[in-house]
């Protein structure tokens, strides 16, 4: 009984926190002036042009951020989401807080690479 209290209170806990998460994705989404796509479910997309999603990927990776796209191919499962854009998959408040800090990075070492 003990273990099934305990379960149903984690899941408590994890759905508040991936509503919490999924306001602040609105919040920096928006201010960072991204075209994404929250969803019902656990992730959300945000667009990008097919030339970058494969740098941006490579940027991720090496963070040890892992995304999905119909351009990436990491396993054996095909992905057969939205074109052009990533797959995220919501976590903490805080794994989105360093997960949007590492994409301000990416963004900005792109845009110097696209104006060289």
């Amino acid at each position: 009984l003990e273990i099934l209290k305990n379960l149903l209170k984690t899941k408590d806990n994890y759905l508040e926190e991936i509503k919490k998460s999924k306001k602040y994705i609105i919040k920096i989404s928006k201010k960072m002036n991204l075209n994404f796509e929250l969803t019902d479910c656990n992730f959300f997309h945000i667009y990008f042009e097919k030339s970058d999603i494969k740098f941006i990927s490579k940027k991720f990776f090496d963070h040890k951020i892992l995304i999905k796209s119909i351009f990436l191919n990491y396993s054996k499962f095909s992905y057969t989401g939205p074109r052009n854009s990533i797959r995220v998959t919501i976590g903490s408040n805080k794994q989105m807080v360093y997960f949007f800090n590492i994409l301000k990075k990416i963004l900005n070492d792109l845009d110097r690479i696209k104006r060289l």
